[in-house]
This record gives C-alpha cells, sequence and structure tokens, in this order.
C-alpha cells in the first residue's frame, strides 16, 4: 500500500539507524542539521562533522533559541521528565560546539536558532541537488512509543520530499543567526 501511494518502497521507519545517519552525514556535499538540541548528533559525528567543513563542505545547524519561550515550552512535551535549565544547558553545549566548527571555517559552518517548537529531529543532505536525501523523527509528546521516522530521497520520493523540504527550508528561514561568543550564563 506505501509504496502505491508514493511509488516509493519504504518511507516510514521505527527508526533512522545510525548506519543510515552515518551514511547521510558521510556522503552530504551539504549538510542541514534540524533539532531541539542535537546534543547528542552532533558529539556522535564530531569528528565527520570537522572532517566535512576541511574537505570544503558546508554545514547548516538549526537548534531551538535556548533561553525562549520554546525552551520553556519543550520539557513539558517530554516523557522523561526534564528541566528548562537542563534542556538550555543542552542547547548551550551544541552551539558551543558547533562554534569550534565555525572557528575552523566560518564561510562553510552556518547556525541559526528558532523560538518554536520544531516537530521533528533532521538530517537533510544536498537540499537542492537531485541526489538529496531528508531523515526525520519526529518528537512525541508525552508517549512512551516513539513515532515512525522519514526518509525520503528526491529521486524515489519526489512529491514527498518536496513537501519536506519546503518545510525544513521554512524552519531554516525562520531561524536567526547564532553569534558565537563565551558561554551564556543561565
Amino acid at each position: 500500500m506505501q509504496a502505491k501511494l508514493t511509488g516509493a518502497n519504504t518511507i516510514l521507519y521505527d527508526e533512522i539507524s545510525s548506519d543510515i545517519k552515518e551514511i547521510l552525514v558521510t556522503e552530504a556535499r551539504e549538510l542541514l542539521l534540524i533539532g531541539v538540541t542535537l546534543n547528542r548528533s552532533t558529539g556522535a559525528y564530531y569528528s565527520r562533522l570537522e572532517e566535512k567543513i576541511r574537505n570544503k563542505q558546508s554545514i547548516r545547524v538549526l537548534l531551538v533559541e535556548p533561553n525562549s519561550e520554546t525552551s520553556k515550552l519543550i520539557p513539558r512535551r517530554t516523557y522523561k521528565p526534564t528541566s528548562e535549565e537542563r534542556l538550555n544547558t543542552r542547547i548551550l553545549d551544541t552551539a558551543e560546539l558547533l562554534c569550534t566548527l565555525r572557528a575552523i571555517a566560518p564561510d562553510l559552518v552556518e547556525i541559526r536558532t528558532i523560538n518554536f517548537p520544531t516537530p521533528f529531529r533532521c538530517i537533510a543532505t544536498n537540499i537542492n541537488s537531485n541526489d538529496s536525501s531528508i531523515a526525520l523523527e519526529y518528537y512525541s509528546y508525552k508517549t512512551t512509543q516513539d513515532l515512525p521516522c522519514v526518509r525520503v530521497s528526491k529521486r524515489t520520493d519526489e512529491y514527498w520530499h518536496s513537501i519536506y523540504r519546503t518545510e525544513i527550508l521554512n524552519l531554516w528561514t525562520a531561524g536567526k543567526p547564532w553569534t558565537c561568543q563565551p558561554r551564556q550564563q543561565l
């Protein structure tokens, strides 16, 4: 049924496996990451991200704005208890890590924040190319069950790729540039 509706073999997954994430990060010439904190992703892929910018490949990252109205709301969405302070610390940790990459290649690393609760964690590769691929992991609301993950490719799922691409780029455009500076106090 899914193949009939989308023209693709599979776009829904229980999770986007670490193998797929590794492939997406490694093969991307242009990488766009979106999420609340992206704390685990940037830590796990830091060396790959550094390698990308040293190879003149661009990285764009959109995080939730720390100390914002949104960062006050997000802890209420999660099932696992977390505090607003902890969430803000994780966002700032990620921003600080990304700033170390921007220091290496200021013209290749762009960081933005958004005062809006992003609905998913996203890895998008080569977003403006024919070989673009998008992987989304939706954030659930107070459930122990993870929501399905989506992976679309422009080559195999052009319709859905176009829809997700538009949403991703709308979020990116709504973000504001992050200025790297010494750690802000909470």
